[in-house]
């Protein structure tokens, strides 16, 4: 996602003051120790790990982003957030932990592992970007594990579709997000249906995004998942085609990149990627 992100589910509305906080009352290390012990062995044993804000560490064909765009939103407090992974070719076995202010309001941050040429940061890659109609295989298979205490999270994917192959803030055309699991956060834009899939279930979420301080706008869609979950296989080729049957989606635009991480609000946790396997034909 973005350093000014952008799923920024801009509107974002909170559920309510009513929802329980999950792990009230658990630090970060008690968090931790409610893992598994492969994802104690990879977070204890990392090869490389950084707190400093956007740093980049590149895997292969994918790129760890420790992205705090919202961060300055906080008035009380600061926002702590690092990226971490066992191997320079590690294909999954990654991951990211984050500190947020339980007062802090909206989306502060997208840690994320990014694949292609994202439109805010210099990311590259050999899958992406291609032109999206061109492809007839989009398939991500992952698995994730994650301990999280306050309240405001999600799981997603979000992906830039952008008028050039090259592009900046200002070529993109859509931005479309997979929501695979959250936690008092609701999407930006109108419910607009729902739609049945060989991997689940989703709402359709429809919305417009404007950034008129960087001169763009972008029409936003979100596929939000009923059964939420924290693994599994998801066919993103499925939910672009879906999108263009029901007209909300035009072809001639690339894809330029797709990502994977958590939107964090007022919540701490640790997630660790232990498998992101991404197909792209």
């Amino acid at each position: 996602m973005t350093r000014i992100s952008l799923a920024l589910f801009g509107a974002l509305i909170a559920l309510s003051a009513c929802v329980t906080p999950l792990n009230r009352k658990k630090t970060q290390e008690q968090l931790a120790a409610n893992m598994s012990a492969e994802s104690k062995a990879l977070r204890a044993g990392t090869a490389f790990k950084s707190c400093k804000p956007e740093e980049m560490a590149r895997l292969g064909d994918t790129v760890l982003f420790n992205n705090v765009w919202g961060a300055s939103k906080i008035t009380q407090g600061e926002l702590r957030q690092c990226i971490f992974h066992n191997q320079p070719q590690a294909r999954g076995k990654m991951g990211w932990e984050w500190e947020v202010p339980h007062n802090a309001r909206g989306v502060i941050a997208y840690p994320s592992v990014i694949v292609g040429h994202s439109p805010w940061v210099q990311t590259s890659s050999h899958q992406l970007p291609r032109l999206w109609e061109e492809l007839f295989m989009i398939d991500v298979v992952y698995e994730a594990e994650m301990q999280v205490r306050g309240r405001k999270y999600n799981l997603a994917f979000d992906l830039w579709l952008t008028h050039t192959s090259l592009p900046t803030e200002k070529d993109i055309a859509y931005e479309i997000m997979v929501w695979e699991d959250h936690y008092d956060f609701r999407s930006h834009g109108r419910r607009v249906g729902s739609v049945e899939t060989p991997f689940g279930d989703y709402w359709l979420h429809v919305g417009h995004m404007k950034r008129p301080e960087l001169n763009t706008e972008w029409k936003y869609l979100a596929f939000v998942r009923k059964q939420r979950r924290q693994s599994g296989f998801v066919d993103l080729k499925f939910l672009l085609d879906y999108a263009v049957e029901k007209g909300h989606l035009t072809p001639g635009l690339y894809l330029s990149a797709l990502e994977f991480g958590n939107e964090v609000g007022n919540s701490s946790g640790i997630t660790v990627l232990r498998q992101f396997d991404v197909s792209i034909m």
